[in-house]
């Protein structure tokens, strides 16, 4: 009773976050969660009932032709039905109850169309769903009534990016730029926005652009790097301004700086985009060698045709070889300009492509991911994806022992290994490998 008394008055002031206030209860025994349960079916009863009563009255022509029983409900204020179909949304999406809850949404906006709260629970809970269309298109009619919150403009930025649209997620990013021109484009660097330079860059790697991956995952590490450097200019005003135990967690943060979670994003993201381009030079490296084998093959054929037959075969491949130009000068057509590269760090989109460049030829991209790995498994040996991307490096050195040594420690920490042992296996035996470290590989990968 007291906790129905708690949620009613909450639904009387308008907490769009009174789910968010429920959810401890989720986490206990199942009589409470029905109590949950119990009591959001009774809000949402109430808020129905509330609805039908000012239906009522427009359709009534004095007070005293409403029944007694709705006039109790009377009571409570015209928000409240809005509020409890919110409540009652959240709390089916919370359970995955997703198309309820969504009905549920659809039936608040007919309430209330102009209650933002509405939209952004719809977008979350189109989001659980991976409709990420549907998703960004709410959010940012949300965005849309309140163009002055910041708080709204990020979701949306954040909808657009899990839809994949980088120009939209841009130009709605630049709306609370400063307003000078050379500002807008250094802006988000200078204030060491990671998370939009992570999302972007994890686009730009699903989409093998890896030199504007590799460039936006560089900054953070660079980021990084100046907290690092700065921290001594920090210490002498932490100790004038701060309190003694908020300088000793401001030195603790520093000593573990790299177990941050975006540091580790950005730093799996360069082994990532690393690896992906070994393997793909490698790849392109046995095609080139197949073809030439291929062409040295058809050599010898065509020295076997007649006249006719020769010029017949040459005309054919003019023509493909014209139809192959034709479609990469398509392609480059429609490559993305202006706000897909944003002007993130201050650069022209030009320049900031070619410092990509510069980092996707870099000269042993093989010791660039080791230095990174060393990092990770001195500070994050702990995070279990350490484990697979030191795997990942080490199999391409050749290094089995190490590689041996990160499976252990990946099923250590609960993770699978089946899938790189098979692998290790079938690269060793590929390798042929004599002596102890075949007995150590051959006991110990029988053991995973």
């Amino acid at each position: 009773a007291r906790l129905k008394e708690y949620v009613t008055k909450l639904l009387c002031k308008g907490v769009p976050s009174t789910q968010k206030l429920l959810r401890v209860f989720y986490k206990q025994s199942l009589s409470k969660q029905l109590s949950v349960d119990r009591i959001v079916r009774q809000c949402l009863a109430e808020g129905e009932e509330l609805i039908a009563l000012a239906e009522a009255r427009s359709e009534a022509s004095t007070a005293a032709d409403v029944p007694k029983a709705r006039q109790e409900i009377s009571k409570l204020p015209p928000t409240y039905a809005c509020f409890a179909l919110l409540l009652a949304a959240n709390h089916l999406d919370h359970i995955g109850s997703y198309d309820a809850a969504m009905a549920q949404i659809d039936r608040g906006m007919e309430v209330s169309p102009t209650c933002i709260d509405l939209y952004v629970s719809a977008s979350k809970i189109l989001k659980h769903q991976e409709r990420f269309d549907e998703a960004a298109e709410y959010m940012n009619k949300a965005r849309e009534m309140d163009l002055a919150d910041r708080q709204l403009n990020t979701l949306s930025v954040k909808a657009q990016l899990r839809k994949g649209d980088i120009d939209t997620a841009n130009s709605q990013m630049m709306m609370f730029a400063k307003e000078n021109d050379t500002a807008k484009t250094s802006n988000l660097y200078d204030m060491q926005c990671m998370w939009w330079e992570i999302k972007t860059a994890t686009i730009y790697e699903s989409r093998e652009d890896y030199s504007m991956a590799l460039k936006r995952f560089n900054d953070v590490l660079k980021q990084f790097e100046d907290i690092r450097d700065d921290q001594f200019d920090f210490a002498t005003y932490c100790m004038r301004k701060m309190t003694l135990r908020t300088f000793v967690e401001f030195l603790k943060t520093e000593d573990n700086l790299e177990q941050h979670i975006y540091y580790r994003e950005a730093s799996a993201g360069m082994i990532r985009c690393y690896t992906k381009l070994m393997d793909k030079k490698a790849k392109d490296a046995a095609e080139a060698a197949k073809g030439r084998a291929d062409n040295e093959q058809n050599k010898e054929n065509e020295s076997k045709l007649s006249s006719a037959e020769r010029k017949r075969l040459k005309h054919q491949k003019k023509r493909k070889q014209h139809d192959q130009q034709q479609n990469n000068t398509q392609d480059n057509s429609k490559k993305p300009e202006g706000a897909f590269g944003m002007k993130a760090t201050g650069l022209t989109m030009e320049e900031e492509r070619a410092k990509g460049d510069e980092l996707v030829a870099v000269a042993d991209p093989l010791e660039k991911c080791t230095h990174i790995c060393e990092v990770l498994w001195e500070k994050c040996g702990t995070w279990p994806e350490t484990q697979s991307l030191c795997f990942d490096v080490s199999i391409r050195r050749k290094q089995w022992l190490q590689a041996l040594a990160c499976l252990e420690r990946l099923k250590a920490l609960g993770g699978s290994v089946a899938e790189q042992t098979m692998k290790l296996s079938e690269l060793t035996k590929g390798d042929g490998l004599k002596g102890v470290t075949a007995k150590i590989l051959k006991e110990e990968l029988s053991a995973l």
